[in-house]
């Protein structure tokens, strides 16, 4: 008996050993398949954080005044002094949000259908989840949900600092800006803005002065750069209308 049990837990440690090495190896492939077997939350939207910020919005979504600029998006959104780049702003980011997440909620926001133009930007929280093809599905169904004849602003998901984290995203960040600027150029209204070609070397490293520490998150000159950027493009948007 003794004897078995041993053999069991040999087996038991191998299987082990293994998972670790795939996960190590494999992280993204590793963390999807966790995802698709329930061990991990797929994505925010179930979240504690993710309805209490929903609560907020649409308690302020009732007082937006029409013609404002609503920007929807993730943590970088959330952190983004929205007023420095127009004064009649709306800023509807939430921390952590991914493309689901502004899926459900996008339809939610009575100021949708009102503003001025919507600044949408999105996307890097979805590399860990789901496949580029599934990324765009999920953008252009969105973008199926805001108003045509409202301007949107699509700001291109930004490029991380692969040398801080684990993460070797940045080919896969550059194929969907350009699926999404060629979106973009076939809708109307649509505008497409990449702030993060400007923070790369020649060899397409990332400048590390635009993004923090964590090598994902803008830093103080990185946003510098999008607001300017922001504020041009938006006014060129808005005057040629």
């Amino acid at each position: 008996m003794k004897h078995v049990q041993n053999k069991v837990l040999i087996i038991y440690l191998i299987i082990l050993q293994l998972s670790i090495a795939c996960f190590l190896i494999y992280p993204e492939s590793s963390y999807r398949l966790l995802v698709k077997f329930g061990v991990l939350s797929q994505d925010p939207d179930s979240t504690s954080h993710y309805k209490e910020m929903l609560r907020f919005h649409l308690q302020m979504d009732e007082n937006v005044p029409d013609k404002a600029i609503l920007f929807i998006g993730d943590s970088i959104t959330q952190s983004l002094v929205t007023s420095a780049v127009t004064p009649k702003s709306v800023n509807f980011g939430i921390g952590s949000d991914t493309t689901v997440g502004v899926l459900n909620r996008v339809a939610l926001y009575r100021s949708v259908q009102s503003s001025a133009a919507i600044v949408l930007a999105i996307g890097v929280n979805d590399l860990k989840l789901r496949e580029n093809k599934q990324i765009i599905h999920n953008y252009k169904k969105i973008i199926s949900l805001l108003p045509t004849d409202t301007p949107l602003l699509f700001s291109a998901i930004f490029p991380i600092n692969e040398n801080v984290r684990n993460d070797v995203w940045n080919n896969r960040i550059h194929a969907l800006n350009k699926i999404m600027e060629a979106h973009c150029v076939s809708r109307v209204n649509c505008y497409f803005l990449n702030t993060g070609e400007k923070f790369l070397n020649e060899d397409s490293s990332i400048k590390q002065e635009y993004v923090m520490q964590d090598g994902i998150h803008l830093s103080n000159k990185g946003y510098n750069m999008w607001i300017l950027d922001l504020k041009d493009t938006l006014s060129y948007i808005l005057n040629i209308r």
